[in-house]
């Protein structure tokens, strides 16, 4: 998140703890570039006018001309009111947020850039006991599925969640429905896209 405005950087970190993000926090835009490429970054927060009225834009472009970070979610907040703004911003592959906004709005922009930029993969994941078969969200910027699987099973959570999920046993036998599964890591002994 690169925002210089202590009120409003008190506000999104604030929401975004209790939405369960892990947040990296800059005031300029050498300060974000320096968190993104040291950490990286699922997506972006970006005040245009951090330091200066092209601040925001000049990190935008960084990040942009980056092959590591050209399709990062980004959401742009400004108080800069007009539609040459939010054009310029969807132009560049950003959702566009004008201030003052709703913490609410924020983490729906937030949500949907993100959705955005994922491709969603059917699966079959082999359980024990149970074969899980469903959808998860991989990262876009991975074209094979082996890469993209092996980054979401790196990541810190203990997790994967599967959306649309038909739960059955092994032999395919007993199945049921369900939206939303969180699937143990340490539980799956196979996964495979489900056009295999």
């Amino acid at each position: 998140m690169a925002e210089d405005d202590p009120r409003i950087l008190t506000m999104i970190r604030a929401r975004l703890h209790i939405e369960g993000f892990s947040i990296l926090e800059a005031g300029d835009s050498q300060e974000a570039w320096r968190s993104l490429i040291e950490e990286g970054a699922d997506a972006a927060l970006i005040d245009l006018t951090l330091r200066s009225e092209t601040d925001g834009w000049r990190l935008i472009g960084t990040v942009r001309d980056d092959g590591r970070f050209a399709r990062l979610p980004i959401v742009v907040m400004t108080g800069t009111p007009g539609s040459e703004v939010e054009e310029k911003a969807r132009s560049l592959g950003c959702a566009f947020l004008a201030k003052p906004f709703e913490p609410d709005d924020m983490i729906a922009s937030l949500r949907g850039i993100m959705g955005a930029a994922l491709q969603k993969i059917g699966v079959t994941i082999l359980l024990a006991a149970l074969k899980i078969a469903g959808t998860v969200h991989l990262t876009s910027e991975h074209t094979r599925f082996s890469d993209a699987w092996e980054v979401l099973m790196r990541d810190e959570r203990t997790f994967i969640p599967v959306t649309d999920v038909t739960v059955s046993m092994p032999d395919g036998s007993s199945p049921s429905e369900v939206p939303f599964l969180q699937v143990k890591k340490a539980d799956i002994l196979a996964v495979y896209p489900a056009e295999a």
